[in-house]
């Protein structure tokens, strides 16, 4: 009798996977500090009186929803995992749904000390790679590697009303669930710790938000 593992379906091993990031950060960088530095202007954008800005908030999050996409899934993810040619796929129609969000959504205004928080739990969680891999050259960057991304985005969900809250749930919903089996089996205890945390945030993202209005 054929006796499978959920092991058996991955063609790489953890070592090859945390490569990815090492790989990435040598394409990229000292570019990748340009995601940091966008990352940096996101709780002005959301406390802005001007609804434009706030709604620039969402595009510069697009833009990372298409870059992850071409660069961390399809140019480096799809060689060892076939399944992530469909999931780049996703992600750039989730950066099509962001824009469209971003245009024609009304965004609340939100204070910017809640999203700081938001955001320093996401570049907490940017460190997981890095510390399964041993090193900080496999640093994870929102904006450019799927799971800091999938949990900026859900954490960004709370200012968009509630169609366009379930219109973006999806795609970051799937992630989070392959993500968490691939580390699960894996065995890459840090970098589970992305998928677990997102799909908490995502309870948050569909939670009466009226307390963090202003």
């Amino acid at each position: 009798m054929l006796d499978y593992h959920l092991r058996d379906f991955l063609m790489f091993t953890p070592e090859v996977y945390l490569r990815l990031f090492v790989r990435l950060n040598e394409l990229l960088w000292p570019g990748a500090l340009l995601a940091l530095l966008l990352l940096a202007l996101m709780p002005w954008l959301l406390a802005s009186g001007r609804v434009g800005w706030r709604r620039s908030a969402y595009l510069i999050l697009a833009l990372g929803w298409g870059a992850t996409a071409l660069l961390f899934l399809h140019r480096f993810y799809a060689p060892i995992n076939w399944a992530m040619a469909y999931m780049a796929w996703a992600f750039g129609i989730q950066a099509l749904l962001l824009v469209a969000a971003g245009l024609t959504a009304p965004i609340r205004r939100t204070d910017w000390r809640w999203t700081m928080g938001g955001i320093l739990l996401v570049l907490a969680l940017c460190a997981a790679p890095a510390l399964d891999y041993g090193g900080i050259t496999a640093w994870g960057w929102p904006g450019l590697t799927p799971a800091p991304t999938v949990c900026l985005t859900v954490l960004l969900l709370h200012p968009l009303p509630g169609i366009w809250r379930w219109l973006l749930l999806p795609v970051p919903v799937v992630w989070l669930l392959l993500d968490g089996l691939t580390h699960w089996t894996l065995a890459t205890s840090w970098s589970l710790v992305p998928p677990v945390v997102g799909a908490l945030l995502l309870v948050s993202a569909l939670w009466p938000t009226r307390r963090r209005q202003i």
